[in-house]
């Protein structure tokens, strides 16, 4: 089965020092290569807060704001991966350093 992890970071991590920036890219970076050598990973991207739109429509009038909305924790990687349940995913889910930045949010896929 599918599943759609979206990962979130807090907005403390630009004021981090380069060093645990490093490392911490570096741990993701090994989760990444671990998650595709396994076949559970079809799928990666980071995600630029700085570039997103936010679009809502109220009472027929479309609100567009520049960035995502409004909130402790952004977006910052989305996944998609194919594990046999819920279970898997969540195992998976909780092993991924990212989790120390944020939560990742995971959806089933009804595909």
């Amino acid at each position: 089965m599918r599943y759609l992890f979206l990962a979130y970071s807090d907005k403390q991590w630009e004021s981090l020092p380069a060093p645990e920036k490093e490392m911490f890219a570096e741990a993701c970076r090994i989760n990444i290569e671990l998650l595709q050598e396994s076949g559970y990973l079809l799928a990666t991207m980071d995600l630029q807060s700085d570039t997103a739109v936010t679009i809502q429509i109220q009472h027929g009038t479309v609100l567009l704001n520049d960035g995502p909305p409004a909130a402790a924790e952004v977006p910052v990687r989305l996944f998609v991966i194919d594990a046999r349940d819920l279970n898997e995913a969540i195992q998976l889910a909780a092993r991924m350093p990212q989790t120390k930045r944020g939560p990742i949010a995971i959806w089933s896929s009804s595909a």
